[in-house]
């Protein structure tokens, strides 16, 4: 049997809108058949069960971020253009409705294992762009750049009004992070 991509993307794309719209709890094989316009056999022909398509929707969002996020980091000039792009990068997709997804039920520990590892990719993005500043691997100051990062960016989810001044401080405390080294 012939399987056409465009009925997966078209799978996958209404499955990462139902779980956008209304959680993980409503991406079914009937729910996700019905937004695609196709039938729930259409769906079994290209993926196994519910869990593989929920899976595959998720993996291709983490692929389309990082992707875009490496053209971003890839196309700026020093260490600290490519940090002010990541922490600007994570402070505009902050959104008071936007949550990390609730995996642990909805996927078998080997997806979610899978899912992890990509979502992984731009604090390793991160990490390397220290490293080929540097010339050395300093993975606490990494660490504290992406916690620092990940915090911004979630107090732009609540104070989405104070994005620009979230933005900015964020940037000058990296800048003192970067200039500042280890301590003696």
């Amino acid at each position: 049997m012939k399987h056409d991509p465009r009925q997966k993307q078209r799978i996958i794309a209404s499955t990462l809108e139902l779980i956008e719209s209304g959680g993980m709890a409503s991406a079914s094989i009937a729910s996700i058949a019905a937004a695609a316009g196709i039938s729930r056999q259409t769906i079994y022909n290209h993926f196994p069960d519910v869990s593989a398509v929920i899976e595959a929707a998720v993996m291709a969002h983490i692929e389309a971020v990082n992707a875009h996020l490496g053209e971003l980091i890839g196309g700026a000039s020093d260490l600290d253009a490519k940090l002010v792009l990541l922490v600007a990068f994570m402070v505009d997709m902050a959104h008071p409705d936007h949550m990390m997804l609730p995996l642990d039920a909805a996927l078998p520990a080997e997806a979610r294992q899978r899912l992890d590892a990509a979502a992984e990719v731009p604090r390793q993005m991160l990490s390397d762009a220290l490293v080929s500043e540097t010339g050395r691997s300093d993975p606490a100051l990494a660490d504290l750049i992406w916690s620092m990062a990940e915090t911004g960016a979630a107090t732009a989810a609540r104070y989405p009004d104070d994005k620009s001044i979230t933005l900015s401080r964020l940037r000058a405390a990296i800048r003192v992070a970067i200039t500042e080294g280890p301590a003696s």
